[in-house]
């Protein structure tokens, strides 16, 4: 069954079960070579991440913000900005704003920004330039 912000069709279906065959057959591939690693003579020093990108890769999933609804904790460090995307405050609440741009989730970042009401601060990592504009 696809999530509810997905269209369930039988392509989304189909697709979906690959990404879980996928999933499940990458995990397989890391218990071996967790295995392999525990009769390995330098298993105890040996330190093992495993790191994932947070989510799957459709529309509505990750990258993807959503009002849920619930009572933010009191450690968040950011603001809420949805009273200023709901017209209820004239300016956010920020005099910086920080943003990056990339092309492709396959490849890294390509630039980052950094944006008051005067000046804009733009790195183009791919390029090692940076624009400053007034």
């Amino acid at each position: 069954m696809s999530p509810p912000y997905l269209a369930n069709t039988n392509k989304m279906r189909r697709d979906l079960a690959q990404f879980q065959g996928e999933i499940f057959y990458f995990g397989k591939l890391f218990g071996e070579i967790l295995e392999a690693v525990s009769k390995s003579i330098e298993a105890n020093k040996t330190l093992i991440l495993f790191t994932s990108n947070h989510g799957i890769p459709y529309p509505g999933a990750k990258r993807t913000a959503r009002v849920s609804g619930i009572q933010i904790p009191i450690n968040i460090e950011g603001k809420n900005f949805l009273p200023f995307l709901n017209g209820e405050t004239p300016r956010g609440t920020r005099k910086y704003a920080y943003g990056q741009y990339t092309t492709d989730m396959k490849k890294d970042n390509l630039s980052r920004c950094i944006i008051t009401e005067e000046y804009q601060l733009i790195r183009y990592l791919d390029q090692w330039s940076s624009l400053f504009y007034l």
